[in-house]
C-alpha cells in the first residue's frame, strides 16, 4: 500500500511482521470462541475432518506446509515435509484417514494425497503444467473432484478416479 505524489513524495503503510500471525479458534454453534492451544502462526486453509477429531491447516513459512491438529491430544504436527515444496488447499477424505492437497513440486502445482497418520509418503495423483486444486472427494472416497485452470477455458471441474482411471 503506497502512493507517490507528482513531486516525488512517497507515502506508504509499513508491513508489520505480525500481520500474518493468526490464532486458531474453535467457534461453536452459539458463537462461543475457544482458542486452540497452539502458538500464533501464519495459518491458512483450516479444514476439520468429517469425524471432528482432527484438523489440517496450512502454515506459511519458507514454503507453505500442511500441519495436522489432534483435538484430543492438543498437538500440532507436520503432515507434509518442508523440503519438498509448497503444500496447500487440504481436503479430507470421507473416512477422515487421508488428505488430498495441492503440492508445488518442481514448479508444477498438482494433486497429492497422504494419510493423516503419516504412515506413508505422499502420493502424487496427477501431473501437468496447469494449476490443479482439490475441491472434494466423492462420498464413497473412490474419486477426487478437482479444479484445473486450463489456458483455453479457465477453471474446469474434473473427477479423478483414485484407482488409476482417467479424469
Amino acid at each position: 500500500e503506497f502512493a507517490v505524489s507528482p513531486t516525488g513524495l512517497l507515502a506508504y503503510t509499513p508491513v508489520s511482521p505480525q500481520r500474518l500471525q493468526r490464532q486458531l479458534v474453535w467457534v461453536d454453534v452459539n458463537g462461543h470462541r475457544d482458542p486452540v492451544p497452539v502458538s500464533p502462526r501464519p495459518y491458512f486453509d483450516p479444514a476439520v475432518s468429517p469425524d471432528g477429531r482432527l484438523a489440517v491447516v496450512s502454515v506459511l513459512g519458507p514454503v507453505q506446509t500442511l500441519w495436522g491438529y489432534d483435538f484430543a491430544r492438543r498437538t500440532l504436527t507436520p503432515l507434509t515435509p518442508p523440503n519438498v515444496g509448497s503444500s496447500q488447499a487440504p481436503v479430507w477424505s470421507p473416512d477422515s484417514t487421508r488428505v488430498a492437497y495441492r503440492g508445488t513440486r518442481k514448479g508444477f502445482r498438482n494433486l497429492f494425497v497422504r494419510s493423516v497418520d503419516s504412515s506413508d509418503d505422499e502420493v502424487r495423483l496427477s501431473t501437468g503444467e496447469n494449476l490443479q486444486t482439490p475441491s472434494s472427494w466423492t462420498p464413497d472416497g473412490r474419486s477426487l473432484v478437482y479444479i484445473e485452470v486450463l489456458p483455453d477455458t479457465a477453471s474446469d471441474v474434473f473427477v479423478l478416479p483414485l484407482d488409476g482411471g482417467t479424469p
